[in-house]
């Protein structure tokens, strides 16, 4: 009986035994998980990157195929491909399919994971098509940490001015010199922000601190002109005969530059000489209005109202939203006793004036959304009023690619 026993334990498995068997399912399924998975990612991912590299040399010749191949490599990996998603938007962009393109980068989970790099060049193929929400949305995934910040910094102010929103330019442009202290660069976007928002004393100040830092002679030419122009505005005498100096020292001068120094003579009392220059500028390019202009302004000085009232007029007739040259033109009639038609120009001046400041007003607000629409078109309206038509064509097509891709 006891053998009986015996061989029956034998024979049955024990507690142990059938635990252990028990395990051993579980076991290889966690083996499967640890060693087959992270292969069979591998092997997504390493397909994925082929795709990319693929689709990426397809990207000039035919960016449909090289779409469809990129759509299909992110539907492989379960929609988790940010490389491939990137590129599959910039493909969309290049196939001439903005409104895809965007709803293809929106459905994105997390862009700010994406390499820097990529989105950087997304921006900038959105840029150049004119894509400059999907430019912005790229830029603005990049996070605030990236290496890269200072070319993000750049972008964002570049798409904010071409869109007509200066508001937050300066605190970019500010944080940009944060990082980057003893850059060109850097500063000329501070001195530029500052003289968009009429901040002359410091963008001049800005504008030197750019020429003590930029050894480039066409940048340092760029510069100087926008000095020479400024500090005859604010006159300062002898900072703007020193620029003006160094400027015919650096570069060739163009006609703008030749009519500042006549605006140069002129403040610095030599008026005969500024007359003489004038007459030689005119003589080169007669109509050119600027120079017109100039040449009215000096007429008017020295009290010569005939010649200031058909240089004026000319202006007016070829640039009619001109509003300093109504305002010169009526004074020049006021003197010679017509005040009805004076107050005509006046009128003009105060019209274009308020148009002006209005849309100072809609550049330093920020909107987003509908309204961020709204003030663009409103933005298109006051240029379209001021003639400047290019610039109303380009804030009515910025306003376009904001609607809702569904709509």
């Amino acid at each position: 009986m006891t053998a009986s026993r015996n061989s029956r334990r034998s024979r049955s498995p024990g507690k142990a035994e059938r635990r252990a068997s028990r395990r051993w399912p579980r076991f290889a399924a966690v083996f499967a998980v640890l060693i087959i998975a992270p292969t069979v990612w591998w092997a997504m991912s390493n397909d994925t990157a082929r795709v990319c590299r693929q689709a990426s040399e397809l990207l000039a010749t035919d960016p449909n195929r090289a779409a469809a191949m990129l759509e299909q490599a992110v539907a492989d990996a379960g929609g988790d491909a940010p490389d491939a998603q990137l590129l599959w938007t910039r493909a969309l962009l290049a196939a001439g399919r903005p409104a895809e393109a965007l709803g293809c980068f929106s459905l994105m989970s997390n862009p700010s994971a994406a390499d820097p790099k990529k989105l950087l060049q997304l921006a900038d193929a959105a840029t150049s098509s004119g894509n400059l929400l999907l430019a912005r949305f790229s830029l603005e995934a990049i996070p605030a940490n990236s290496s890269d910040r200072p070319a993000v910094l750049h972008r964002l102010i570049a798409l904010s001015q071409q869109t007509g929103n200066v508001g937050p330019v300066m605190a970019m442009a500010r944080e940009l010199l944060t990082l980057q202290p003893d850059n060109a660069e850097s500063w000329l976007a501070v001195a530029q922000a500052e003289e968009q928002q009429m901040e002359l004393h410091d963008a001049v100040r800005s504008y030197g601190e750019v020429l003590k830092r930029q050894r480039d002679p066409e940048r340092r030419a760029f510069v100087l002109r926008t000095l020479v122009r400024l500090q005859v505005l604010l006159g300062e005498r002898e900072a703007a005969r020193s620029s003006f100096e160094e400027l015919t020292t650096t570069t060739a001068l163009e006609l703008a530059d030749r009519i500042n120094e006549v605006l140069l003579l002129r403040l610095e009392g030599e008026t005969e000489q500024a007359q003489q220059k004038i007459e030689e500028v005119l003589a080169l390019s007669p109509d050119n209005m600027l120079a017109r202009e100039t040449h009215g302004t000096l007429a008017f000085n020295r009290g010569d109202n005939d010649t200031a009232r058909r240089d004026f007029e000319a202006v007016v007739r070829d640039q009619p939203r001109n509003k300093q040259a109504h305002y010169k033109l009526a004074q020049v009639l006021l003197r010679l006793g017509h005040q009805d038609e004076a107050q005509k120009h006046f009128q003009e001046n105060r019209r274009l004036t308020d148009i002006s400041t209005h849309i100072l007003k809609l550049q330093a607000s920020t909107a987003v959304g509908t309204a961020e629409i709204s003030r663009l078109h409103e933005l298109a309206a006051a240029y379209a009023q001021l003639g400047q038509l290019e610039t109303a064509t380009r804030l009515r097509e910025s306003a376009r690619r904001l609607v809702p891709v569904d709509q």
